[in-house]
């Protein structure tokens, strides 16, 4: 299993790129995942960067922030930007 961070600048780019990579297509303006492709669509991704524990301050991250699971390797086009994060929230296990 492959597993992917991705992001791109926005939610247009990110269904591109899908579709450009053959990980989804697009049917009636949903996202549909190719066979042995799972895609979590996260957005916008904000980060706690001060404040208090009772009035934290988050900023966000720039662009548009999806995790791709898939059982083949995926060449994705120069408009996607593949990330690793520091402490991600889903691994595979």
């Amino acid at each position: 299993m492959n597993l992917y961070y991705l992001n791109t600048p926005d939610e247009a780019t990110m269904r591109g790129a899908l579709i450009e990579a053959g990980a989804a297509t697009e049917q009636e303006g949903a996202l549909i995942p190719a066979a042995g492709i799972t895609l979590d669509v996260i957005g916008p991704w904000y980060e706690r960067t001060g404040g208090t524990d009772e009035e934290p301050v988050y900023t966000a991250l720039p662009g548009w922030h999806f995790n791709v699971y898939s059982n083949a390797p995926i060449n994705w086009p120069e408009s996607v930007t593949v990330t690793e994060p520091a402490t991600p929230w889903r691994v595979l296990g």
